[in-house]
């Protein structure tokens, strides 16, 4: 199984070397930045990408991502998740009850989303094989084609091409922030902004991935649907107290406390993921 996953950069350690006198009134003020590098910069903007989505599971949502931030507003806002690469963490909170979950993206890659958790160990023995350059909505692009390992029927093993990804060309390393929207939706492993993912299958038909040759699946389903779709990509400035994580909030234990809270919740449960 091939996976764009890397490991977290270390913690920042050593001491702090002061060669004059005049660094010795500056040193409290740089070792408590150093200390706290989550604190934003004030005034700083970040240059971010905004994408306006719609999941087949979540529903809508906009991305706002950068290579070390990244911040998913589902719906109209009452769950928001947010991922800052300086601390490793990922909040996943509700404005409106002001209530939040903590999780390391370490253990969230592993665990999931509750919602889509279920369809995560599946969608990621499926690897990323081909691509071609494109321009989509004036941005550029590449069209990534999806293969799962399978069977014909005399039981001989066999690629099937299941599905087709859009993704956006860029040579920014987006992998980390990336890898928090991968597991949200629970869509294969590329490391690069997801845009579209279109399935080679019905939803009826998904028992047939790993049971028959690419040529009698297309024969038995000749239908494709859409799991992700975006209709907005733009290039934005934020403040950089958008990406700061939110004080004196009720800290719950898991992200399934914090759907709990939504108007939506009981919508929510019913939901399965194709």
């Amino acid at each position: 199984m091939q996976r764009l996953f890397h490991s977290y950069n270390k913690n920042l350690s050593g001491a702090c070397i002061l060669k004059n006198s005049r660094a010795l009134v500056v040193a409290p003020l740089l070792c408590c930045l150093l200390a706290n590098p989550a604190q934003p910069v004030q005034g700083k903007d970040e240059m971010v990408w905004h994408l306006k989505q719609l999941h087949r599971a979540l529903g809508t949502a906009d991305i706002y991502i950068t290579p070390r931030l990244m911040r998913l507003d589902k719906g109209e806002g009452d769950i928001v998740v947010l991922y800052r690469q300086d601390t490793g963490m990922i909040h996943i909170y509700n404005p409106a009850h002001k209530a939040i979950s903590n999780i390391t993206l370490e253990a969230f890659y592993k665990r999931g989303f509750i919602i889509t958790a279920g369809g995560l160990g599946p969608i990621r023995t499926w690897y990323p094989k081909e691509s071609k350059n494109i321009q989509y909505k004036g941005q550029p692009a590449s069209v990534v084609k999806i293969y799962a390992r399978g069977r014909n029927r005399s039981g001989r093993a066999a690629e099937i091409n299941c599905a087709e990804m859009l993704v956006l060309a860029s040579r920014e390393d987006f992998r980390k922030t990336v890898s928090v929207i991968e597991t949200l939706y629970a869509i294969p492993t590329t490391g690069l902004v997801p845009v579209e993912l279109k399935m080679n299958y019905s939803q009826e038909g998904g028992e047939l991935w790993f049971q028959t040759h690419e040529k009698e699946l297309k024969e038995h389903l000749p239908n494709t649907f859409y799991r992700l779709q975006t209709s907005k990509i733009s290039r934005e400035k934020k403040p950089a107290q958008f990406f700061a994580v939110p004080k004196d909030f009720k800290l719950m234990k898991t992200d399934a406390e914090i759907m709990n809270l939504t108007d939506t919740a009981s919508d929510l449960t019913r939901l399965v993921l194709p």
